[in-house]
């Protein structure tokens, strides 16, 4: 709560309305190999494009000899 103490013994203090305007951070992760899913899937779409971009390549010369 940045500036304010808010603790068990002060939370009577403040008024029973509360709001929170921010952002929270959420993070989703692989648990077998404790990896976030976000990278994860972000590393198999570039690798997959590498990989088929290097395939259309090696046909494309595979046609033109």
């Amino acid at each position: 709560m940045n500036d304010l103490d808010i603790t068990n013994m002060t939370l009577g203090d403040f008024s029973s309305k509360f709001t929170y305007e921010g952002n929270v951070e959420v993070e989703f992760k692989f648990k077998d190999i404790d990896q976030p899913v976000l990278a994860v899937l972000d590393d198999i779409f570039y690798g997959a494009s590498d990989v088929l971009g290097k395939l259309s390549d090696a046909l494309t010369v595979s046609n033109t000899e």
